[in-house]
Formats: structure tokens, sequence, C-alpha cells
């Protein structure tokens, strides 16, 4: 018997991804996506640059977003993918920063399930 896990975002996420990522046309002719289940076949800028917007003081972003057309994860949590031998995804470099305070945090990826 398979085991499936299902994540998802907070409800209580303190922060919101402001960039709207617009990725143009892969080389297989596909529109880029980071919510379609293949293979970017385009060119990501390293590191991608997304803003966000706070929503509660003195917070850092959570170990998963979704917003804008991606879906970014922290380090952490790529880890503990990478621990239990999950490898069906591809990750690009992320730096987010706070638009208000500009504090930037460069442990984040942008994440995209293959399959």
């Amino acid at each position: 018997m398979k085991n499936y896990y299902r994540i998802k975002e907070s409800l209580t996420n303190k922060y919101v991804i402001a960039t709207k990522l617009n990725l143009s046309r892969g080389s297989d002719g596909n529109i880029t996506t980071f919510k379609a289940g293949r293979r970017i076949c385009t060119e990501i800028p390293n590191p991608l640059e997304i803003e966000l917007d706070r929503l509660e003081p003195d917070e850092n972003p959570r170990h998963f977003m979704t917003g804008g057309g991606i879906v970014i994860i922290s380090e952490r949590l790529l880890h503990a993918f990478q621990e239990a031998k999950i490898d069906n995804f591809e990750t690009f470099s992320v730096v987010l920063t706070d638009r208000k305070s500009k504090q930037t945090w460069n442990n984040y990826y942008a994440f995209n399930v293959i399959g």
C-alpha cells in the first residue's frame, strides 16, 4: 500500500508573495509554470528574486509558501525531502525580500514537482 501526503500552505502564513512571475515558453513549447508537474524547459534567473509583503512584524517566512504562480520552500524543508529520498522535483535558488523593510532571506527555493 502506498502512502500519499498532501502539503498545503498554512492558513496563518505571515507573508504574501507579491511577485508575479512572467516566464517565457520553454524549449518544449509549453508555458513555463511551477505547477504543471513537468520539468521547466526555459532559463530561470539565478537566483530568482521574489518580493514578499509581511503581514505580521518580526516573523520569518514559513517553510512552504505559494502565490504568484510559484511554490517556495525553505532549505530546511528541502533537506527533509532529500533525506526522505524524495527525488521527483527540481529547485531553483530564490532570494526573498520583504518589500517594506528590505530584509532578505537566501535559504529558500522555487520548488517544482515533476510527475
